[in-house]
C-alpha cells in the first residue's frame, strides 16, 4: 500500500511548495505462483542440516562415553602403579635398614650405604609421583563427568542443577 504526492522543482528545498495535483494510492500483491522450487530447497536444505546436527551430537555421545571410559581405565591403572611404587618403596626401606645395620658393623662402606641411600629416595619420589598421577587422572575424570567421585556429589552449578530437575 503506498500513497504518496509528486513534486518537481529545480531546487530540492522548494520541490514539495506547489506538489501537482495528482495525489496516488497504489495497492499491490506479491503471491508467487511457482517458486521454480526454492521453498523445496531451502526446506531440504534445512532437513541436512538438522540431521548433520543430529548426527554430530550423535558422535559427541559416543565421544564423550569414549574419553571417561579411557579415563576410569586410566585411573584403574594408576592404582595399579600407586601399589607397585608402595611395595618398591617397602622394599628400598628395608633394604636400607638392612645396609645401615651392616654400615655400623663395619661391613659396608660409606659410598655403598650412600647407593642404598639414593635408591630409597628414588622409591619414595616415585611413590609420590604415582600419587600425583593418580590425583591428576582423578581431576581428569571429574572434569569429563562434572562429577566428584570423592565427594560424591555433581559439581554443576547450582542454578544449572535446579533448573534440570
Amino acid at each position: 500500500l503506498a500513497y504518496g504526492i509528486i513534486g518537481d522543482d529545480n531546487r530540492i528545498g522548494n520541490m514539495f511548495d506547489q506538489p501537482t495535483r495528482n495525489p496516488q494510492v497504489q495497492l499491490s500483491f506479491n503471491i508467487p505462483i511457482f517458486d521454480w522450487g526454492e521453498r523445496k530447497a531451502r526446506i531440504e536444505a534445512q532437513e541436512a542440516t538438522i540431521k548433520s546436527a543430529e548426527i554430530n551430537l550423535d558422535e559427541q555421545r559416543k565421544q564423550i562415553i569414549i574419553d571417561i571410559r579411557e579415563v576410569y581405565r586410566n585411573l584403574q591403572n594408576q592404582l595399579n602403579q600407586i601399589e607397585i611404587a608402595k611395595q618398591s618403596e617397602r622394599n628400598a626401606q628395608l633394604t636400607y635398614e638392612i645396609n645401615l645395620e651392616r654400615y655400623e658393623n663395619g661391613d659396608l662402606t660409606g659410598m655403598d650405604l650412600s647407593l642404598y641411600q639414593n635408591q630409597l629416595s628414588s622409591r619414595k619420589l616415585a611413590y609420590a609421583q604415582a600419587l600425583l598421577n593418580y590425583k591428576l587422572e582423578l581431576l581428569n575424570l571429574k572434569i569429563q563427568t562434572l562429577y566428584d567421585f570423592e565427594k560424591k556429589q555433581p559439581i554443576l552449578p547450582s542454578e544449572l542443577y535446579k533448573i534440570n530437575q
